[in-house]
């Protein structure tokens, strides 16, 4: 004589409950794992990344400014409460001005006072005479898929009156996968909620520490180049243009005014350099039409100068000379305080 079926609810029941057994028995057994294999995340982050330029102690995907300083090339950079570059400011002052992008907005080799975000405090003050504050919300390598993350979760906590979007090279670099399929999305508050378990930790430690292998500021510029075989772009072009989006609706539902920046680099020179973002700065004139945003336009201002190539460090990054430049041309683009 067989014995009755169970229920749908029963049979659920009886699953539910053997999975929990299965994961305090998991839980039980990661306990007893030793304590190295078992690290939070913050002692595996540390412990890898060591002594290197950029670290991923945020949410925001991949990496991030160290919050506690790193190395630029030939000096430094410290990091203010806002995850940013930039001066610790007590008091708010006539205009906030924020930057974000990538190394070529970071100021990659420059001291603080070299860089255009810098530069572009003092012409600002001087030709207004007024109290303007600047924070760098860069990081060398960012795609604007982190820059929309690091708005999120650090910049606009400065309260800013106008962010400068500068998002671009990285973006149209080549990798093994897009930003948005290597970080589909982002634990963010919710990582807590796994962190307490050592299961997770004990599964989670070899995979983070395998990935921050490559996190490192050589392995992201060394991603500037021509497409290998299986590579695509990091934020293909229409992914870039929704990112941008993303980065206009943040601003301005802070309270703050978007303006494009559209970096030069030295093929603008009249240098036979290759072009690989070509359509990327197309989406950005395009969007600053249709979303009247002010466009710094870069490469067609050092087009006009007879020293242009003199204003980059390589074929890329901006040079002190190229930061003054940057600066002037940016003063003209943003609105004055009201």
């Amino acid at each position: 004589m067989s014995r009755p079926s169970l229920s749908v609810p029963k049979r659920l029941a009886f699953a539910t409950a053997t999975v929990l057994l299965v994961g305090l028995v998991a839980e039980g057994v990661a306990r007893m794992a030793p304590d190295d294999s078992t690290r939070s995340r913050e002692d595996v982050l540390r412990d890898t990344l060591g002594d290197r330029t950029l670290s991923a102690l945020s949410d925001v995907p991949g990496w991030d400014l160290d919050p506690d300083g790193g190395a630029n090339w030939r000096t430094t950079y410290t990091v203010n409460p806002w995850g940013m570059r930039g001066p610790d400011y007590e008091n708010a002052g006539d205009q906030r001005v924020i930057f974000v992008g990538d190394s070529s907005i970071f100021g990659v080799a420059l001291d603080w006072e070299e860089t255009f975000a810098s530069r572009f405090e003092q012409v600002r003050e001087k030709r207004l005479d007024v109290d303007v504050q600047v924070g760098n919300c860069a990081c060398p390598g960012h795609s604007s898929y982190q820059s929309v993350r690091k708005l999120e979760l650090q910049c606009l906590g400065f309260e800013p009156d106008v962010v400068v979007i500068a998002n671009l090279y990285s973006d149209s670099t080549y990798a093994q996968m897009s930003d948005h399929e290597r970080w589909p999305t982002s634990l963010g508050s919710y990582r807590g909620l796994f962190e307490w378990s050592a299961a997770y930790r004990l599964i989670r430690n070899p995979l983070l520490e395998r990935e921050l292998a490559e996190v490192d500021q050589p392995a992201i510029i060394a991603q500037v180049g021509d497409e290998k075989d299986g590579e695509t772009r990091r934020v293909p072009v229409e992914l870039y243009e929704e990112n941008l989006r993303k980065e206009i609706a943040l601003v301005r539902d802070a309270g703050a005014q978007p303006v494009f920046l559209m970096l030069p680099t030295i093929a603008d020179a009249g240098v036979n350099a290759k072009g690989f973002y070509w359509e990327y700065r197309d989406v950005m004139r395009a969007l600053a039409e249709s979303e009247g945003i002010p466009l710094a336009d870069g490469p067609e201002h050092y087009a006009q100068l007879p020293y242009a190539e003199q204003g980059f460090i390589d074929h890329l990054h901006p040079s002190a000379l190229g930061a003054i430049e940057l600066a002037g041309l940016l003063d003209l683009a943003i609105p004055d305080p009201q």
